[in-house]
């Protein structure tokens, strides 16, 4: 019996850890107000948006594609303006934004975990 509750609670501690991901969380830069939401647990609909509390400015990007080490968002506007960026984990706590078409980087650095 103690063996199969081991078990049990392996298999559940692993199923736990797989589904972490380095990217969800909440990111911030030094230099902006606005924040940056990543939710990737759900399979169906990935979520990344942008938010500044202080004007009530909100918008989204679209994954379109994924992987452990980097996300590529592509975001499109009422307007008809759009970018794209890829998001890379620098480490636990950092991750970069590089804009495709400015050839810009962005830092952020993790404030809050989902």
């Amino acid at each position: 019996m103690k063996k199969l509750i081991l078990l049990l609670a392996i298999t559940f501690s692993i199923s736990l850890f797989s589904q972490e991901n380095k990217f969800n969380g909440v990111w911030k830069q030094d230099y902006s107000d606005y924040l940056l939401h990543i939710d990737l647990s759900e399979k169906k609909e990935y979520k990344i948006y942008l938010y500044n509390s202080d004007n009530k400015d909100m918008f989204f990007e679209n994954v379109v594609d994924y992987n452990k080490e980097k996300i590529k968002t592509v975001a499109v506007f009422s307007d008809g303006s759009s970018y794209s960026c890829e998001y890379t984990i620098k480490n636990k706590e950092t991750i970069t934004c590089f804009f495709n078409e400015t050839k810009e980087t962005l830092i952020y650095k993790k404030i809050q975990t989902n």
